[in-house]
């Protein structure tokens, strides 16, 4: 080796993605600002829900501080609860009022999850350009659908059985045969 090269070992190669890529930055507060809003909850509860809900869990080195820092703030407080050992936290009307600011985090989210869905499906998927602008528009329509029946229970059921609906259509595509070129028509398997 040459004095100007440098050691492998000194610089090793990146860690594989799913070491690197992490929730976005401030996600923590605000996934904990908006389940606390739901109910009053621990630390360790919080951290399951939030697993629960996105896969990812958070460390308690990111937890309990944040908690602490949430508290410090006036956006949380801590409960008294029947179980002294357990330190349940509730959002105050300041971390209410604060979830609004989220706005800008939501859009960031949503940006971010689309070029992340295009670079997905597109580059690593090879998805056709035009199967993948139909299945972002049909993913918006959900979303859009979604915000504007939420809190309606019989649209809500319409719309789950519409989607059930489209899931068994693709999985009947899934099971027919594909039939070579100068073939005739489609057969399905049994």
């Amino acid at each position: 080796m040459r004095p100007h090269e440098e050691h492998p070992l000194l610089h090793p190669p990146h860690p594989p993605p799913e070491h690197r890529m992490g929730p976005p930055r401030g996600i923590l507060r605000y996934l904990t600002l908006l389940i606390l809003r739901r109910r009053p909850m621990a630390g360790s509860e919080l951290t399951d829900e939030i697993k629960g809900y996105t896969g990812w869990k958070p460390s308690p080195g990111s937890m309990y501080p944040m908690l602490s820092d949430l508290e410090k703030e006036g956006l949380i407080k801590p409960l008294q609860g029947e179980y002294p050992r357990l330190k349940r936290y509730t959002i105050t009307e300041r971390g209410i009022k604060s979830l609004e600011g989220y706005r800008r985090l939501d859009e960031h989210l949503k940006k971010q999850l689309r070029m992340l869905m295009k670079i997905y499906w597109r580059l690593h998927q090879n998805m056709p350009e035009d199967l993948y602008k139909s299945l972002a528009s049909l993913i918006h329509q959900v979303e859009d659908t979604y915000l504007k029946i939420a809190g309606n229970r019989e649209k809500s059921k319409r719309l789950i059985k519409i989607l059930e609906s489209a899931t068994e259509h693709l999985s009947a595509l899934c099971k027919e045969e594909i039939i070579p070129e100068g073939g005739e028509g489609s057969r399905t398997t049994q």
